[in-house]
């Protein structure tokens, strides 16, 4: 079972690390008044790994993945059973990747990177005020609440909600944001620009319609939790770092199920946690190439949107080691691939001049929770998604339960948390970056402290930066109801 549950973790590396829903809950907040100066504002959601539906309007409609029905997976037990008596490991693994196939088999692209099943998805192509009954009106955490909160701050006729396929080029979903923009523009005669508040995954796409299309239309831009710098678990990911670490297990199951941390804490003192990790990793280690081999290069591998936020420095490995020998069956989604990584590449550079040319730029991130335990950086310090070294551009951080230490000499010290965990000397907007402690990614719940410092963010008339507001220093903490406080 131990050898099952390993190969079955590197199958769904990716998804373990995707959306985590936050479980705080929001404190009421007097609701402000409309700013009616602000220009529209364009929401770019993060991925959504159960957003996509395939065979839409046919009897075959489903969620792009899955599904998972009971009898389906004791049938493929029965069979990784069988085929591990009859034929070996081998085969039962093949049998493992046969039905993450199944599992992910909405999701995959041809060799281009085309999609084999097209997808629909929800989507707002018009203000949110045309939308008064759908669920996202209704939202109170992550992008839905954030969604919310900037109807009530700029009101629904001037926001605007973009999803897409994440699947897809951040280059070429770079043309539907484009249009959102001219369709609020046109909708707004009186603004020229727009201001464009990207989470999560939103941040690359973000950057691909910027490359794309430049930022003229752009007033301000707020990245939140962002990838606009990249991450960890696309690049590691793809390069077959797949890493086991006994106590980023312990720490990622505690923090989303807290009433198992004392007996995993306990069965880690124990030594139990770490052999059995060690078991686990030492199947990985000896499996892997055959599961990215028979199921994730044709999967996740294929994914145009997944190697544009793998970073450049470790471009060249992650094709060597998901395509090896057989680089130029791929030569389209390459193609595809390399123009991801010049748009990334080039992300310093575009933010300052963006910076430079009067664009308002902001950063916000959270750090200090763990990361989904299947990937060499997960040992690093986050906001239970995504890495807070990147999500801030470019901070030098602690990992995990670490601090840089008495003897770390950062190049200002008051870009050093009080804690002496981060340190934001080196990021590419150390004015314009704020960094919260016990944020869970996308901290926006409707009417929480997060979310008015974020509706601040949009609608303060001076470009804010972190001395705009003794209220909103560069370094805050959160309370589990999003209610924020200097850190101290």
């Amino acid at each position: 079972m131990k050898r099952i549950l390993a190969a079955v973790l590197a199958a769904t590396l990716l998804f373990l690390t995707l959306s985590v829903p936050a479980g705080a809950e929001s404190v009421p907040a007097a609701a402000a008044a409309i700013a009616e100066d602000a220009p529209p504002v364009i929401v770019i959601r993060g991925l959504y790994f159960d957003g996509l539906t395939v065979d839409a309007g046919t009897p075959n409609e489903r969620n792009a993945i899955g599904p998972f029905a009971v009898g389906d997976i004791l049938k493929t037990l029965g069979r990784i059973g069988f085929q591990w008596l009859t034929k070996g490991k081998q085969a039962a693994v093949s049998e493992i990747c046969a039905y993450g196939r199944k599992v992910f088999g909405g999701f995959v692209n041809d060799k281009n990177g085309d999609p084999l099943r097209e997808a629909t998805f929800d989507s707002y192509p018009l203000s949110l005020d045309h939308y008064p009954d759908s669920a996202l009106a209704n939202g109170k955490e992550r992008e839905e609440g954030l969604a919310h909160a900037v109807m009530d701050t700029v009101g629904g006729s001037k926001t605007y909600y973009f999803s897409y396929d994440w699947r897809r080029s951040q280059l070429e979903v770079a043309d539907d944001i484009h249009l959102t923009v001219e369709r609020a523009l046109a909708d707004h005669p009186e603004f020229d620009k727009v201001t464009i508040i990207s989470a999560s995954m939103g941040g690359m796409e973000t950057i691909g319609y910027l490359t794309k299309y430049g930022y003229d239309k752009v007033q301000r831009c707020i990245f939140h939790s962002s990838t606009f710098f990249g991450t960890y678990v696309a690049s590691d990911c793809l390069t077959g770092r797949i890493r086991i670490d006994g106590d980023a297990l312990c720490r990622f199951v505690s923090y989303h199920v807290p009433k198992l941390a004392g007996p995993l804490n306990l069965l880690n003192k124990l030594g139990v946690i770490k052999s059995l990790s060690g078991l686990l990793q030492k199947f990985v280690d000896n499996n892997k190439r055959q599961v990215y081999d028979e199921l994730l290069r044709d999967t996740f591998g294929t994914m145009p949107g997944l190697w544009g936020v793998t970073l450049p420095s470790y471009y060249e490995a992650a094709k060597e080691y998901v395509f090896g020998d057989r680089i130029d069956e791929y030569a389209g989604l390459i193609e595809r691939a390399d123009a991801l990584q010049e748009m990334a590449a080039g992300v310093p550079a575009l933010i300052k001049q963006m910076e430079a040319d009067g664009v308002e730029l902001c950063v916000v991130a959270g750090y200090n929770a763990p990361l989904a335990p299947a990937y060499e950086h997960a040992v690093v310090n986050g906001d239970d998604t995504l890495e807070t070294a990147l999500m801030c551009g470019g901070a030098v951080v602690a990992d995990l339960g670490k601090t840089l230490g008495d003897d770390y000499v950062p190049a200002n010290p008051e870009r050093m948390t009080p804690d002496r965990v981060a340190d934001l000397s080196g990021v590419i907007l150390p004015e314009n970056t704020w960094l919260i402690k016990n944020a869970p990614h996308v901290a926006c719940n409707y009417q929480s402290d997060c979310s008015a410092f974020v509706m601040w963010l949009l609608t303060t008339p001076e470009a804010p930066n972190i001395h705009s507001d003794p209220k909103y220093p560069q370094f805050m903490q959160a309370s589990p109801a999003q209610a924020l406080s200097p850190l101290k």
